[in-house]
């Protein structure tokens, strides 16, 4: 393979934490240990592939550990989102008040039941205690 392309080797290994090894050439090892999978964008209800294979790393204030890494989504993938999102909508209208309603306490019970654990990620990602 020629030098050029291998300008940039990113593997990812999983196991119970994700290991994400970068390898730019002329340049010192980094290693990130990743305590997440990467974020995949939700579009018309499922994870879907984006358009990119640019990242952003999701880092925690509390202790500057790389948590994650979210896509740099595309302007295609955008328009993608936007358009299921508006078909949604407009079937999410027609459903009747009382399917909706029992849409938002499902929603209620789930948040009640995970409160804790949906406590300490918010405090974990945004360094608020």
């Amino acid at each position: 393979m020629p030098k050029e392309t291998l300008d940039r080797i990113s593997i990812s290994i999983f196991f119970s934490t994700f290991i994400v090894y970068n390898f730019p050439l002329n340049h010192i090892y980094t290693i990130y240990l990743m305590k997440y999978a990467p974020v995949k964008n939700y579009i018309n209800g499922q994870f879907v592939a984006v358009g990119t294979t640019r990242t952003l790393p999701v880092i925690s204030p509390l202790d500057g550990n790389m948590l994650s890494e979210v896509p740099m989504s595309s302007n295609e993938d955008l328009n993608k989102a936007v358009e299921t999102a508006k078909i949604a909508f407009a079937k999410w209208s027609k459903t009747p008040i009382k399917e909706r309603v029992q849409v938002f306490f499902r929603y209620k019970t789930l948040l009640e039941k995970n409160m804790k654990e949906l406590a300490e990620l918010v405090q974990e990602e945004n360094g608020k205690t």
